[in-house]
């Protein structure tokens, strides 16, 4: 089960409603201008969307593990982050993520790969490179 949450605004209250349903990962979008240790939440006109740290908070308290970020947090279930085999120094400082990069996605799909049926994989990195191809475009 993959939830992806990805709408310009209020991204962390659609987040923080899901009560009953527990996906293996959640990939949601953030703010990427707020840097870590920023707490903000979409309060228009004052504040577009969510921080990273207040989506991390949040992943925590609903029992994920922020395992990259590429402008979008990818949050993995905690029962399945042992899967990952993160640096055991990156988990408890998830700031050290923050945009790091091609090297986090491609072991989040592979562990992905193991942990998803083949289609949703194959939908989640086909929706990956359409996007990367579209920026490229601009």
């Amino acid at each position: 089960m993959l939830l992806s949450i990805d709408i310009d605004s209020y991204d962390w209250q659609v987040w923080n409603a899901l009560v009953e349903y527990r996906p293996k990962i959640v990939i949601i979008e953030n703010n990427p201008l707020l840097l870590p240790g920023v707490m903000q939440l979409h309060d228009p006109p004052r504040h577009c969307g969510a921080s990273f740290s207040s989506l991390v908070e949040l992943g925590k308290s609903k029992g994920y593990t922020l395992v990259c970020h590429t402008g979008n947090c990818f949050f993995l279930r905690d029962d399945l982050v042992s899967a990952l085999a993160l640096d055991t120094a990156l988990v408890p400082k998830p700031e050290r993520l923050f945009n790091y990069g091609k090297y986090r996605r491609e072991k989040l799909l592979a562990v992905g790969r193991k942990i998803l049926p083949p289609r949703v994989m194959n939908l989640v990195f086909d929706t990956s490179l359409k996007l990367k191809r579209l920026r490229s475009r601009r």
